[in-house]
């Protein structure tokens, strides 16, 4: 085995200048006298290797890539089950300080910073600080920092579980495959049924899709692992090999296939127990590690399940509210993107921050009734048929009175004032607004003038270059809100240009050009521009227009229009021209062209999707931008940041949702419950102290941390009452000796937890749980 660490050792890799090295070299003096054992563990730490007794001699395993010995499903684990925990995040070194002797700068002590900038993106700046025993390079200092970072990125996750006989088939440090059905979702390991020749018949059915990828992994009789083609599959629970294998019955199989296949483990330890199984513990194993530390090669992560974790995100969730006698109804509604086979929708509704109701529907609408008058905000994602949980979705609406307008958008002309409420504040309930004017404020506020109730408003009966004051109350089935008045001056019209305007004579009759240009000067203080419209009009005695005449300036001289319409205009085919001129307004559904000069732009409804002012404020209902957004200031409410963040400036939060780190005091023997939660939970302990001191017998000391089936939540049911967790030590005759070790655990989201912790002899009164948000 040295012989094989050797040749590893001096293999070539890049030096990180353009030139190669060993991958491995060790320049030490050993001056001074420590335990063997330190030692050995140093000079292992070169090669990334760690010494181990196999039960005859002393060895040394590396950390590379290797074959599979063997694999394991649930078919020959005790009790089917395989238990996963993960590292925290605390754990997870995003950079490195690597300190080396530098034979460049004499022989005096360096150190290399290494970094992974995405995972400092994702979890902070975490440094580890490594001293690299006998490391008088720059380029093995770097691979050293690197190792280590992209073991805690890539290698996270422990497994453990106990086994017959089969548990001696392998040493620490060998690489072992899982094949756990539950974890994958689907069947890729268990037994054989029978043998013969190339037809192998399983203990279940298993589903192929592309034969042409699929292979079987089975132990043969010579216990070497055969990895074979499949040819056919004859039968569900049958396939056919591409060749022979020579294997007993109930021989362990696992499944290979263009999509899944057993992840691999490397053994860190194997421990016999009382019942004469084996514990297993191995750490997860990612071979491509190797090739990323020493050549800088990225792969793409491998998927060790086949459900798609993606569940549809829900889009353009509205809220229609409808009154129900003395209560209200809200429908609310939505639509995804795509959709799985049997995905239903959980939807919550909050009153007052408070829960009201809770709904799993399988269309993309819902109803609510008996909702009292309050602020609320409703909720809804995705639920997958295996219980899996897509992200949130929140509207906030509310059953009250409508609040007061916020303000009101005034855009004035020589002759009309166009009139938009603006409402800040959520709105539901068929909101419309009433509109008074007058002359002043406490005109206004006196309410004698009525315009009427609408959306929105343009007052054509006004006079150039003259104030006006407005008011607006905002309405709606629960009752009216208080007033908002503005005011704002018409435009002064110096040329009139679009606009129409009416002189009254005694005849109605249009006088000649000079005399209808002096005319118009004279009662309205300006000259007329191009397409301005004069109509002159005489009142009969009946007090009704007895005759009109109408004509349009042409820039030099009065004209009589093709057709002119004092009222509306109803055409159900094309009208076309070189110019349209409106005095008011133009509506249309479409309307198509060139380059468009207008003082302000806004879309129809209400309240208006999009609307650009002529300062340039611009109001969105609904912006998709894919570019970048540069901005001095402003607000942002209800905002969901899918990706990564950056803020290069101060982050002052008033309040954060859910629990970032926790302690709980945990006392001994007692039992703690910890609530569930809407986000996964890393729950630790800081390194538990046992201390056995003994006479004249052996003493044992021991601290545990178990549980009991009572875990609930989204169907998860974890630990089925075993230890989670345990320390113990021995002391011989007239002898002291203590242990330490500490624990973490995963808690899934949504998931109740209870806890109970117990001890003999010298273990700790109580200890300290740190429960951090993942």
């Amino acid at each position: 085995m040295l012989y094989t660490v050797a040749q590893y050792c001096d293999q070539l890799v890049d030096d990180g200048f353009g030139g190669r090295e060993p991958r491995f070299a060790c320049g030490c003096h050993i001056t001074e006298q420590r335990p063997a054992r330190d030692v050995i563990d140093d000079l292992c730490s070169v090669f990334r290797g760690m010494g181990l007794w196999t039960g005859m001699q002393y060895s040394v395993v590396i950390d590379r890539p290797s074959d599979m010995v063997t694999v394991y499903s649930n078919s020959n684990v005790v009790d089917g089950q395989f238990a996963y925990t993960s590292a925290p995040r605390k754990q997870r070194h995003t950079a490195a300080y690597v300190r080396y002797i530098d034979p460049n700068n004499n022989w005096e002590t360096a150190t290399e910073y290494v970094s992974d900038d995405d995972l400092i993106k994702r979890f902070d700046l975490n440094v580890a600080n490594v001293d690299a025993f006998g490391c008088t390079s720059r380029g093995q200092a770097h691979r050293v920092g690197k190792w280590l970072i992209q073991t805690e990125k890539l290698e996270t996750q422990t497994v453990t579980f106990s086994v017959g006989r089969e548990g001696i088939r392998h040493l620490p440090g060998d690489i072992i495959g899982i094949a756990d059905n539950d974890y994958t979702g689907t069947t890729i390991g268990g037994r054989v049924i029978s043998v013969d020749g190339n037809v192998i018949t399983l203990d279940r059915d298993i589903e192929i899709k592309n034969s042409k990828n699929a292979y079987l992994s089975i132990t043969d009789t010579n216990s070497d692992l055969r990895k074979i083609q499949i040819q056919a599959q004859p039968k569900p629970n049958q396939i056919v090999l591409t060749e022979s294998v020579d294997a007993d019955e109930y021989s362990v199989w696992s499944l290979y296939d263009n999509k899944i296949k057993p992840r691999l483990f490397k053994a860190i330890s194997i421990k016999e127990n009382d019942d004469g199984t084996y514990a297993i513990t191995a750490l997860q194993h990612d071979p491509n590690k190797e090739a990323i530390v020493d050549q800088g090669a990225k792969f793409d992560t491998e998927n060790g399940t086949i459900f798609n974790w993606a569940i549809p995100p829900v889009e353009q969730l509205q809220v229609e509210v409808t009154p129900e006698s003395d209560v209200y109804q809200a429908r609310l509604s939505w639509s995804t993107p795509r959709t799985i086979q049997n995905l239903k929708f959980e939807v919550k509704i909050y009153r007052d921050d408070k829960l009201v109701s809770r709904d799993v529907v399988t269309e993309t609408e819902c109803y609510i009734s008996d909702l009292q008058q309050g602020k609320f905000n409703a909720t809804v994602r995705g639920v997958g048929e295996d219980g899996r949980l897509g992200d949130e979705t929140t509207i906030s609406f509310s059953i009250l009175p409508p609040a007061t307008p916020s303000g009101l958008v005034l855009t004035p002309s020589a002759v009309n004032i166009s009139i938009r409420p603006v409402m800040t504040a959520v709105s539901s309930l068929g909101t419309q607004f009433e509109f008074y004017k007058g002359a002043s404020r406490a005109e206004v506020e006196a309410q004698v003038n009525y315009l009427g109730r609408a959306m929105s408003m343009i007052d054509v009966d006004c006079t150039p270059d003259t104030e006006y004051w407005y008011g607006v109350n905002a309405v709606n089935v629960v009752g009216r809100s208080d007033m908002y008045i503005a005011n704002t001056r018409t435009l002064a019209a110096e040329n009139g240009a679009g606009s129409i305007f009416r002189i009254q004579t005694g005849d109605g009759k249009f006088p000649d050009n000079d005399t209808a240009t002096q005319m118009f000067y004279r009662e309205l203080g300006f000259y007329p521009a191009r397409d301005t419209i004069l109509i002159i009009y005489s009142v009969g005695a009946d007090g009704k227009v007895s005759h009109s005449e109408p004509k349009m300036y042409n820039g030099s001289q009065w004209i009589e229009p093709a057709m002119f319409l004092d009222g509306d205009l109803i055409a159900t085919g094309t009208m076309r021209g070189d110019r349209l001129i409106a005095g008011t307004e133009i509506k249309a559904p479409l309307i198509t062209g060139g380059q468009m000069v207008a003082g302000s732009v806004v879309s129809s409804g209400y309240p208006p999707a999009f609307e650009l002012q002529q300062d340039g404020t611009l109001y969105a209902r609904r912006a998709n931008i894919s570019g970048n957004i540069y901005a001095d200031s402003g607000q942002l409410s209800n905002v969901v940041i899918n990706e990564n963040c950056q803020i290069l400036g101060k982050l002052t939060a008033m309040q954060i949702v859910g629990d970032i780190a926790k302690v709980i005091y945990f006392p001994t023997p007692s039992a703690i419950k910890i609530e569930p939660a809407p986000f996964n939970r890393i729950i630790c302990t800081p390194q538990i102290v046992v201390h056995s001191d003994s006479s004249d017998t052996i003493q044992t000391s021991r601290y545990s941390i178990h549980t009991t089936p009572r875990i609930t939540g989204s169907g998860h049911v974890i630990g089925q009452g075993k230890k989670l967790f345990e320390v113990s030590v021995s002391a011989n005759y007239n002898s002291s000796k203590s242990a330490s070790s500490a624990w973490h655990f995963r808690l899934p989201a949504h998931t109740e937890l209870i806890l109970y912790s117990s001890g003999n002899n010298g273990y700790p009164n109580a200890i300290n749980l740190f429960i951090i948000k993942d």
